[in-house]
């Protein structure tokens, strides 16, 4: 809120396009990732939530 009382209020989008591949792909270094920080943080749960989940993407 501003010092004279209004509230702002944002409701945005964007629409693009990405091939299916460079998606999957996406989607794959992001799980890869999460697995690799709960490897190092010895969370043997975190790290085969993460790697299941890429199992039943895939």
């Amino acid at each position: 809120m501003t010092e004279t009382g209004v509230r702002y209020f944002y409701n945005c989008s964007v629409l693009f396009q990405l091939p299916v591949q460079q998606y999957k792909e996406a989607r794959n270094r992001a799980i890869n990732g999460l697995a690799s920080k709960a490897r190092e943080m010895k969370d043997k749960a975190a790290e085969e939530a993460a790697m299941g989940l890429l199992d039943k993407l895939q």
